[in-house]
């Protein structure tokens, strides 16, 4: 790399201080040559406080972040009701203000060779295999160059997973400290796809979430009367108070995501397709990325759509489609595959770790005519 001698140069650019940009920065921090090598870290300087759950039968490289693991799952609906334990899985919780004070306060200040730059990235220019990146106030010169930059924006009418969750402290014991509740369909008030989700952290303290599944954020107040009502259908007579709220947006796309942006820069993140459509799960799959990309550093990398792929992406698509139009039928669709299927069979299947036989008999237990009408409509489509 040629760089001028009045531009700074690094071996790594990494831009986005987020989920993905920092877990590829400690992946890289693994590699023998590390000490070695020079690294940008460029982050525009927004807010950052969301949490994130992962399930995982092993070790996870940042396991000393999780604050909390659940060895039970359960899924309530109007009609059932199941908790499982999910071996070999542990569920675990990493809150955002912890993941994000590692990072600023122990690893950066811990590694010399990096060096972090506040700005929002205008530009990224290809020169010769290298790449040139410019904020308002600040130019470099990079070998490779990893960013969080989507290279193309989502559609208005995307499918997106939004939510808003409130902490509360109880005022006496009433949660079960071994089970999360994934997805509890009990109170229905509204048509979009909603349920809410429970994470309890000790006997009186906990997250409570409503989340959504629809193409539009709901305001705020939408959110709040679906736990006000979940709180006094399940746990009347408990009084209660809210120490801090969190709120969220995730897409669920239907998009074909690829390695590379415009100017050759190596995606990662969500930008390159490591949101789990169906679901919005997206910290684990954004972990073995960081492994593969750090492992293959100087490593010529195929231009290959990246993210869900093959049949997971058909599996995907249909699921998607049937919120969309038949948004009514999900709460039924799911009662029926928790109900049929164990806890851990569908972890690995959302983990897109399940062999053919096996999704075969996921798909048994649903019922077959809505995902018989989307994978017809699916081959009409893409026919030719």
């Amino acid at each position: 790399m040629n760089a001028p001698e009045h531009i700074p140069s690094f071996d790594i650019i990494i831009i986005g201080a987020g989920c993905a940009g920092l877990q590829l920065l400690y992946q890289f921090s693994q590699r023998k040559d590390w000490s070695g090598l020079k690294v940008l870290l460029v982050d525009d300087g927004a807010a950052k406080q969301r949490s994130w759950c992962f399930w995982s039968s092993e070790q996870h490289p940042l396991q000393h972040l999780v604050t909390k693991t659940w060895h039970q799952l359960s899924f309530s609906s109007a009609a059932f009701s199941k908790t499982q334990t999910i071996g070999p899985y542990g569920y675990h919780y990493i809150p955002g203000d912890v993941f994000f004070e590692y990072f600023s306060r122990e690893f950066i200040p811990a590694h010399h060779n990096i060096t972090q730059v506040s700005g929002r990235v205008n530009q990224i220019q290809p020169n010769n295999g290298s790449y040139l990146i410019k904020t308002d106030d600040y130019v470099a010169w990079g070998k490779t160059c990893f960013s969080s930059i989507p290279a193309n924006k989502g559609q208005a009418d995307e499918l997106k997973q939004h939510f808003k969750g409130w902490y509360i402290e109880a005022d006496h014991e009433v949660f079960d400290t071994s089970t999360a509740s994934l997805m509890d369909y009990s109170v229905q008030l509204y048509q979009d796809v909603h349920f809410i989700y429970v994470l309890p952290f000790s006997k009186t303290h906990a997250l409570i979430e409503a989340t959504f599944f629809s193409s539009k954020i709901a305001e705020d107040e939408v959110y709040d009367e679906l736990i006000s009502n979940y709180m006094q259908y399940t746990y009347a007579g408990v009084n209660f108070v809210v120490t801090s709220a969190e709120k969220g947006c995730i897409p669920m796309s239907r998009q074909t995501f690829k390695r590379f942006g415009q100017a050759g820069e190596v995606l990662i993140g969500q930008a390159a397709g490591m949101v789990k459509a169906s679901t919005g799960y997206t910290f684990n799959r954004i972990t073995q990325d960081s492994i593969w990309l750090a492992r293959n550093l100087n490593i010529s990398l195929p231009n290959a759509q990246t993210g869900t792929g093959g049949r997971f992406r058909f599996y995907d698509r249909l699921l998607l489609n049937i919120i969309r139009k038949k948004p009514q039928l999900v709460a039924g669709i799911f009662t029926r595959l928790f109900r049929y299927n164990s806890s851990a069979r569908v972890l690995r299947f959302l983990d897109e770790r399940t062999k053919p036989i096996h999704e075969f008999a996921i798909f048994w237990s649903l019922p077959w005519l809505p995902f018989i009408k989307e994978t017809i409509k699916y081959i009409i489509d893409n026919d030719g």
